[in-house]
């Protein structure tokens, strides 16, 4: 396995990669509407594509507005899938695309939980957390063959670059990996594209831990095709920023995340992180 065993090489020499393209003109037939729910004032939305190049996964962002609190974003290429994000008064609000392709069984099932718990342990290995020094799963989701995480992390000591080594810098890192399972539960990273950042930023410990980020699957992973190029998702939930990176779940309920480094005895991997505090994070990646 080649491939998975370069993924710590892979995060750590794209600390310097841009992720963001630059902002997309209207240019495409589709629109997503909805009526939100929330409890404090929302600056600024976008809905959020992520255009696979060569040299990884760059965030391409549309605008969207807001009027007597419907959200249309509308001019979006079709067919493309989309994460809403959202600038409130006190943080941001990002979609995450949770979805993952259906298994082969003709009655779908679930991820188990000897499936779950198998992602756990390869993800608390080197070869996906050896760069950070904090690393968090925030969400996991799928079925008995696919599976979709969400991980943060941060490294908050010294690190070697081209120039030396660097001191009072922390990397920061948030990770969408996927997961499959041709034979049963033998999860391997996917192999077309294992995993992209949603973030990747340096910046100065002061800046990481005032940060009020928020993760939900439920408004991430929006779906417009040629034939359907219009969708409306009804009544959605925008949840408020808490202090420090967390996930929700669609009823704005806080998901239970894992330490996966320092890394926990197995048998208290089922048990809740503390999200008292910003959650960690990770390096920069495609």
């Amino acid at each position: 396995m080649a491939a998975w065993a370069c993924l710590v090489l892979g995060l750590s020499f794209a600390l310097s990669r841009s992720a963001i393209a630059a902002p997309a003109i209207d240019s495409g037939p589709g629109v997503i509407t909805a009526q939100l729910k929330t409890s404090e004032l929302i600056a600024k939305v976008w809905a959020v594509r992520r255009d696979e190049r060569t040299n990884g996964v760059y965030m391409v962002p549309f605008s969207g507005s807001i009027i007597d609190g419907k959200l249309t974003v509308a001019g979006l290429p079709v067919p493309g899938k989309y994460d809403l994000r959202f600038q409130t008064e006190s943080g941001l609000v990002e979609g995450w695309d949770a979805t993952v392709p259906r298994s082969e069984y003709v009655d779908e099932q679930p991820l188990s939980e000897e499936g779950a718990n198998e992602i756990i342990r390869k993800m608390s290995k080197d070869t996906v957390s050896g760069f950070p020094d904090q690393v968090v799963l925030l969400d996991l989701q799928g079925n008995i063959q696919n599976a979709a995480a969400l991980m943060t992390g941060v490294r908050t000591t010294p690190f070697s670059e081209g120039m030396g080594v660097t001191h009072g810098t922390w990397i920061w890192r948030v990770d969408r990996w996927q997961w499959e399972s041709p034979e049963d539960d033998q999860w391997n990273p996917y192999d077309k594209r294992p995993y992209y950042a949603l973030y990747r930023e340096r910046l100065k410990p002061e800046v990481y831990q005032a940060k009020r980020v928020v993760f939900a699957r439920h408004l991430g992973g929006i779906g417009l095709k040629e034939e359907r190029p219009k969708i409306d998702l009804g009544t959605i939930l925008v949840p408020r920023p808490l202090a420090g990176v967390r996930a929700v779940n669609p009823d704005g309920s806080t998901t239970k995340a894992i330490v996966l480094k320092p890394r926990p005895d197995l048998r208290s991997a089922t048990q809740p992180a503390s999200t008292t505090q910003p959650a960690p994070a990770a390096p920069p990646a495609p």
